[in-house]
C-alpha cells in the first residue's frame, strides 16, 4: 500500500494508555512529509483484527493506521508499546491539533476571533507577521494571545 502526504490524511485525536496523545489515521502517512517537531509511528491490530494492539516505528502485518505525536515515544525491548487503553476523542484536522490557537480581539468592534494557524508560530514576531500578512489585521487595532483548548463566550445573561 502506498503512503500519502500528511495533509491528505483523515485524523481522529486518540489517547493511548491514558498518557500518549496523538492523531490517528487509517492511512499510511509518509514520514518524510511531516513538519519538523512531529513524530510518526504505526499501530498494529491484534491477530483477530478487533482491537488496537501495539505502537511501533513501522508495521507491515495487521496495519491499523498511522499515529502522529508531538514528542518521541520510548519503546520496550521489542521496539513497541503494548496498547491497553484507547480513547478516541474527536475527528480533527492536523493543524487544529498540532498548533496552538490564537485569540484575537478587534479593539474597534469588540469581536473576538479564534484562529488556528496552519504552521507552528514560535515567536511574537512570527505571530504578528502571520496576523498582519496572512489574516490582514492592523496590529495597532488588535490584542492577541496564544491559547490552548476552546474559548467559551459569556454574556451578562450567563451570570
Amino acid at each position: 500500500m502506498s503512503r500519502v502526504h500528511y495533509l491528505e490524511g483523515d485524523y481522529e485525536q486518540l489517547v493511548i494508555n491514558e498518557t500518549i496523545d496523538g492523531l490517528f489515521s487509517s492511512y499510511r502517512i509518509d514520514r518524510n512529509s511531516l513538519p519538523k517537531g512531529f513524530f510518526l509511528y504505526e499501530i498494529r491490530w491484534d491477530d483477530s483484527l478487533s482491537s488496537l494492539a501495539e505502537i511501533s516505528p513501522s508495521v507491515v502485518v495487521n496495519h491499523a493506521g498511522s499515529f502522529i505525536t508531538k514528542s518521541p515515544l520510548e519503546f520496550d525491548a521489542n521496539n513497541s508499546i503494548r496498547i491497553t487503553y484507547t480513547n478516541f476523542i474527536e475527528f480533527c484536522q492536523f493543524g487544529e491539533w498540532a498548533y496552538e490557537k490564537l485569540a484575537v480581539l478587534d479593539c474597534n468592534s469588540g469581536n473576538v476571533a479564534v484562529i488556528s494557524p496552519d504552521r507552528r508560530l514560535q515567536t511574537t514576531e512570527e505571530i504578528e507577521i502571520f496576523l498582519s500578512g496572512h489574516c490582514g489585521y492592523h496590529l495597532s487595532e488588535i490584542n492577541w494571545m496564544v491559547m490552548k483548548g476552546d474559548v467559551l463566550f459569556l454574556n451578562e445573561n450567563d451570570f
